[in-house]
This record gives C-alpha cells, sequence and structure tokens, in this order.
C-alpha cells in the first residue's frame, strides 16, 4: 500500500471514530485541485491535502489553497499522521502558498 493511501485511511479512521463530520473528496470529487478531506474544524472551513514525504502540490492545488485561504478558510498540507492530528488539535500552521501576480480571488 503505498504512504499516501495508508495515511489517508489512518486519518478518515479517525474522524470517524471522533464523529467529526467530513467529505472524503477522493470518494466525490473530480474537480482537479481539491483537496483530499474538507471539514469544518471550529467553524472555519477547513481543506487538508495529504502527501508523502517528497510529495508535492500541483498548481491547480496551490490556486486552490489560495482560494481557499482567500474566503477565509484553511488549508493545510499534511505528510504524516503526526502533523494531521496537530491539524486537529489547531496546532499546525497553516500551508502557505507562493505569492501569485494573477491570482484574482474574486
Amino acid at each position: 500500500m503505498k504512504n499516501e493511501t495508508k495515511l489517508h485511511k489512518e486519518c478518515i479512521k479517525t474522524l470517524k471514530s471522533n464523529n467529526i463530520p467530513f467529505v472524503d473528496t477522493l470518494q466525490v470529487s473530480t474537480v482537479s485541485g481539491t483537496a483530499d478531506i474538507i471539514l469544518c474544524l471550529n467553524g472555519v472551513y477547513t481543506e487538508i491535502e495529504l502527501k508523502t514525504e517528497i510529495g508535492s502540490l500541483s498548481e491547480a492545488q496551490i490556486e486552490r489553497a489560495r482560494q481557499v485561504q482567500a474566503f477565509g478558510g484553511k488549508f493545510f498540507l499534511v505528510r504524516n499522521y503526526l502533523e494531521f492530528e496537530e491539524v486537529l488539535k489547531g496546532n499546525k500552521r497553516e500551508y502557505k502558498p507562493p505569492i501569485s501576480k494573477i491570482f484574482r480571488p474574486f
């Protein structure tokens, strides 16, 4: 099993066991750039993208992070289960996408 798949299963299991409502976009989304997990965390729209230690975000995912943050949401890049736990606890820093000269949130 790929590391990213294993991480995904661990994260989904944790969300289910803690009765945290979420959307597993790997099961429902075909929109390019959408993060793997969407949830409302402490009242804030949150997207979590799961990657291996060497995985990188696509341009569509970086643009999605910009859009989510421009509208007041949070976007996290998570590379292991401990980072996922930190997101749930509110202790992980948000992903900060590179500045785009062409980004327009509206």
